[in-house]
């Protein structure tokens, strides 16, 4: 049942032949997967390939709907984790669409890339790419010569990439069961992406900066002498706040094994407010961060699981970064068709 309903829906392309051959070379042993060695692969001419691969005017999104229900189907569970990931991929030239010099995270520098966002499904049976978007620059969206030149649909405008991730949130949120959403810092600076997750009723788990300024909710506050405001805990960066923190606060975590060994972190659980949202009221105000810096002060406790990374790694380079998190309640395109370095994240969760 479920190999008729993916071919009824790849029936509706027009150039069945070249999609056939290039999964074939998708799925094959070849070390490279560009359209010269695929084309050599499966014995067609390379500007066949080519063609199908940049130009062909065929509709993927059946496909993306297949895709999401099974997903759904064979990975689905309640406290299942669906991750956004804006990743870049260096490019030489200025011909490719939506390329231009910006943050190369896959170079760690400003170089000339492109950025696509991503969004992934992680549970504890595996885990899987669901959807993603092209992040065209806004430079790119007014440049009407260019994209005629790389076939940009009319209807592909400019949006930020937080707005782009609560696009594909609101398409497949409801389809695909999750307890969780995950991103690294290029997300989690964003206040309104974290007020539309809340907005949503979302649980999330967001990097942020080392400088965002939080008030820690459960320090120790000064005796009230009667007279004036009752006093309250100060705003500090999170590097100076992690540093007011005692040893014995933090716990001892081993995400995975790595190439270099496992990749170990620490982390301490703390209810903070962050300055730019302490004049909102409601859910908003109520964030439980889990922040899990650099170098933290060593600690020997017990392992714990934060619930949003307790299932596997993100082997899609989908996910938190290995420096901090904070919790709440086809990409080498030459026309149209890894993860930000974050130094502190916090973890929040709804009441």
């Amino acid at each position: 049942m479920c190999h008729k309903r993916k071919y009824r829906t790849c029936s509706i392309f027009s150039p069945i032949l070249p999609g056939s051959l290039y999964l074939q070379g998708l799925l094959s042993h070849l070390p490279g997967k560009n359209a010269e060695d695929i084309a050599t692969f499966v014995d067609i001419e390379r500007q066949v390939m080519q063609a199908f691969m940049g130009t062909a005017p065929w509709d993927h999104r059946p496909l993306i709907h297949v895709l999401v229900d099974e997903v759904a189907d064979r990975l689905g569970e309640p406290d299942g984790i669906i991750a956004f990931d804006p990743s870049s991929f260096p490019k030489r030239g200025t011909h490719s669409v939506g390329v231009k010099r910006q943050w190369c995270s896959h170079r760690g520098k400003v170089d000339n890339c492109q950025v696509g966002v991503f969004m992934g499904y992680v549970s504890h049976h595996d885990h899987a790419l669901l959807d993603f978007r092209l992040s065209l620059p806004e430079e790119w969206a007014r440049d009407e010569p260019r994209r005629q030149a790389c076939h940009v649909p009319p209807e592909v405008l400019y949006h930020t990439r937080h707005e782009q991730c609560v696009e594909m949130l609101d398409a497949w949120g409801n389809q695909v069961p999750h307890g969780w959403i995950t991103g690294d810092d290029e997300l989690g600076r964003h206040t309104r992406f974290r007020h539309d997750l809340r907005e949503r009723g979302e649980r999330y788990v967001l990097g942020v900066p080392c400088t965002t300024t939080v008030r820690d909710l459960e320090a120790l506050l000064p005796e009230y002498q009667g007279r004036g405001r009752r006093p309250k805990a100060p705003w500090h960066s999170v590097t100076q706040w992690r540093q007011c923190l005692t040893a014995d606060g933090w716990t001892h975590l081993t995400v995975r094994d790595g190439e270099k060994g496992p990749v170990e972190i620490e982390m301490v659980r703390r209810r903070v407010q962050t300055r730019i949202e302490r004049k909102r009221t409601g859910r908003i105000g109520k964030i439980k961060p889990l922040f899990t810096p650099s170098h933290p002060p060593a600690a020997s406790l017990p392992p714990c699981r934060p619930p949003a990374v307790a299932g596997r790694p993100l082997a899609l380079d989908v996910g938190l970064p290995a420096t901090a998190s904070l919790t709440s309640g086809d990409p080498d395109l030459d026309n149209y068709l890894h993860p930000i370095p974050a130094t502190a994240a916090v973890s929040g969760q709804l009441p």
